[in-house]
């Protein structure tokens, strides 16, 4: 399963951009995003203020932490089809290690 991918026309860094996750995703005219990471960083509840955002912003957050390091395609599929089966427009994906022990997030990407 294969779909077209948009990425962002501009990526908000900083502390506190947390915060305002939910008001860019309005903006953006999604009204059911996906925060997709994986198990130990929600173990961390970095995704906690994410999620916080996009709900005060009235816009449905739905977590899928089942994501694996250098996924395999069937992987890929598996989260493609929650994806579909929840109805997601947009999708932000929070991990990506740059270094042990240090974490980024990245920005959204709208889901066609």
């Amino acid at each position: 399963m294969f779909a077209n991918f948009r990425t962002v026309e501009r990526v908000l860094q900083g502390t506190g951009v947390a915060s305002r996750l939910g008001q860019e995703a309005f903006n953006m005219e999604a009204r059911k995003v996906a925060v997709i990471t994986d198990k130990g960083l929600v173990g961390t509840g970095i995704h906690l203020p994410l999620m916080a955002s996009l709900e005060k912003a009235g816009v449905t957050a739905l977590l899928y932490d089942d994501t694996e390091q250098d996924p395999s395609p069937a992987s890929i599929e598996k989260a493609a089809a929650w994806v579909k089966e929840n109805g997601v427009d947009l999708l932000v994906g929070l991990g990506g290690r740059q270094r042990p022990g240090q974490h980024q997030g990245h920005g959204p990407s709208r889901h066609p």
